[in-house]
């Protein structure tokens, strides 16, 4: 299993060996992640890029330092920011419309009916 073989690489760390001169660990670590078991050939399949996981780990261990004493690069120094005064603003007319109030109905004209006419 994965925990097992990470335990196993770095017990070999401190004892000055060599990560690059067995790449066991990251052939079955890539094994286990790719196809589920800790070989290059599983019965899922043939692990893929093993050449491309093999450099990608070599590069991430002498980032880290870890490889022949290659130190940690320091970071980038962060800019301080410049604090300024803030600038007065005028004030922005809100872009909503006013809601007009609602208007009452205008009640229709009566009109009178004449009375009829007897003949």
């Amino acid at each position: 299993n994965y925990d097992s073989e990470l335990e196993s690489f770095t017990n070999k760390l401190g004892s000055g060996f060599d990560p690059m001169s067995d790449t066991s660990f990251i052939d079955k670590v890539s094994g286990i992640v790719n196809r589920g078991c800790p070989a290059l050939f599983c019965p899922a399949g043939q692990v893929h890029n093993v050449m491309e996981r093999r450099a990608n780990f070599k590069l991430a261990l002498e980032y880290l330092g870890l490889l022949n004493g290659s130190p940690i690069p320091a970071p980038a120094p962060v800019p301080t920011p410049v604090i300024t005064a803030p600038v007065p603003v005028a004030p922005v007319p809100s872009p909503v419309a006013p809601v007009p109030a609602p208007v009452a109905p205008v009640p229709a004209p009566v009109v009178p009916v004449p009375a009829p006419v007897a003949p």
